[in-house]
Order: C-alpha cells, then structure tokens, then sequence
C-alpha cells in the first residue's frame, strides 16, 4: 500500500515523543545566583526577577504559569541568560527564531492528507530533545509576521497556561501536555508584538550597560573568552588604553566582541609573518561610526 510508508513514519513519531519524561533538577538559589553572576556581569535587577521566579517553582514543584518575556536592545544578554536558565534547572534548550516564521503551520505542523507533511517546530524539538520538561526560547518573538496565517493564534495555544495541557499538533492528531515544559520570548520592540500575546507575558526590561560594566565585561569577559576560543595565551593580546576606549565607544557588547576578536586574528597573523604592527586605531573608529549610521537608516 502506499500509504505503508506514511503510516510507518507516523508511529515512529508516535513513540519516539517523550510521553511523561522530565528532566528537570533540584534548584539551590544560592548556587544559581552564584552560576548567574559567574557568567553575566551586572543586570542585578533582571538576575533577581528572575530568581523570584524560580524560587517560586521550586517550591510548588512545578512551571510557573507565567510566560517570561526579555525585552532590550541587541546585544544585552537575553539569549544568554536563557541558556543559563536552562543549564541551572537542567533543561535542555529549543531555540526557535521567529524571524522566519510567518505561517502557523510552521508551529502546528502539517495535516497527514497534504504530501510531504510532518509536525511543527514543537514537536520536533520535543522529540529531539527527549523531555517533556525542556525551556523554549522562542527569540524574537516581534519579528513574527503573519503573511499566510495567524501564527500568533497558534502561539496562544501553545504559550497560555490554560490551554497548552492539551496542545494537539496537526500532524499528530494526540494531545501532547506541555505544561511542564518552561518558556522564555524575546524581543527587540515589545510594541510590535501581537496585544493577546504581550498580556500573557510577563516582560523583564534589560537596560543597556553602562560604560563601567562594559568596561569590565571587556577586560574580564570578552577578551579572556575570545583568547580561550583561539587557544591563544593569556599574555598574547596588547590592548592598549587608547585601544580599549575605542572599543568602549561601541554601543553593543557583540560588535565589541567582534572588534576583539579581529584584533585578535590581526595580531596573530603579524606574529606568523614576523612583523610587529600596532592595531590601526582607525579601523575600530570607522567601523563605530558605520555601525551608528547602519542604526539611524543610513547605507
């Protein structure tokens, strides 16, 4: 028969799901605050919003009913702090970008009459993680848009405490609890995100840093992490003073990082070759200013 194939492909989704599997772990506050400031300098106020909410799941034992939110500017540590999250209360993470998805389908997957039909990203990341209790990062939720469907229809579903218990993908016709599973959003402009879905939320604003924090982010994050990926030796780098300030002129950590990085490279290959050259200064500065220019609209 040919529909052998099709019915073969749907039970094996059937039982590879993680039907009542959880992998989530015992939380201490005292150590996730350790964890959290180990790896994220400043954002005090966004660490302990955070930690209430954990706290608070740990001692009903289960997912807070509340949709977190992280609203801020590139570059502020939203991503990264949700796979902190994740590793401390040891749920694997799904990533799924909202910059592409403009059909519900996408989330909901595809009925099993239309040829080539398989689940949504909900359930694939389910069962490629293999837990019914991991954290969604659904990242940048206000860049969903809705040429075809309504995606944000089916974001409702799956994000609303009240009725993702029985979250039922078109694909597999069987009511799957996600209820136990933990979800973060984030987004650039929290104005551009759909109202039925920004009253669900509950939105933690992370600010931008100030020059003292990123100073210290530069000199004992980025720089020490950047040398650690390009196995290159502590003392290998000679950012001046002059070259630091430079750096500090650029509003986002991840153009710094970036910045860093090429010096990095530029040192490097001027070691290989046997020749002592000084970073142009110059380089960093145009760089900033086509940055600036990018940010107000200009080419």
């Amino acid at each position: 028969s040919n529909e052998y194939s099709n019915i073969c492909d749907y039970l094996n989704w059937v039982i590879s799901l993680p039907w009542n599997k959880y992998t989530d772990k015992p939380l201490l506050i005292s150590q996730a605050r350790i964890a959290f400031d180990e790896t994220h300098y400043g954002l005090q106020n966004v660490k302990d919003e955070i930690l209430e909410y954990l706290a608070i799941q740990e001692h009903i034992g289960s997912s807070v009913n509340s949709i977190l939110c992280f609203s801020g500017e590139p570059g502020t540590g939203k991503t990264s702090i949700a796979n902190q999250i994740g590793i401390i209360t040891g749920r694997p993470m799904i990533r799924i970008p909202c910059g592409g998805i403009s059909d519900e389908a996408d989330l909901r997957g595809f009925r099993r009459t239309y040829s080539n039909s398989a689940p949504g990203r909900i359930i694939a990341g389910l069962k490629e993680v293999k837990t019914s209790s991991p954290l969604f990062l659904l990242d940048e939720i206000d860049k969903i848009s809705s040429h075809r469907s309504d995606p944000a229809a089916a974001l409702l579903e799956i994000l609303d405490p009240n009725q993702n218990k029985w979250f039922t993908d078109r694909y597999m016709s069987i009511p799957f609890d996600l209820s136990h599973a933990m979800f973060i959003c984030t987004a650039n402009n929290i104005n551009a995100i759909p109202s039925a879905l920004k009253d669900r939320m509950d939105i933690i604003e992370f600010p931008n840093y100030t020059l003292d924090e990123k100073e210290v982010i530069l000199t004992k994050y980025i720089i020490p992490n950047s040398l650690k990926e390009y196995k290159l030796e502590t003392d290998f780098h000679s950012f001046n003073e002059e070259t630091l300030k430079e750096l500090l002129k650029i509003s986002q950590l991840r153009q710094i990082e970036k910045q860093v990085k090429k010096i990095l490279r530029h040192q490097f290959l001027k070691n290989i070759e046997n020749r002592i050259s000084e970073f142009d200064i110059n380089i960093i500065r145009k760089n900033n200013e086509q940055l600036k220019r990018q940010s107000i609209g200009f080419n």
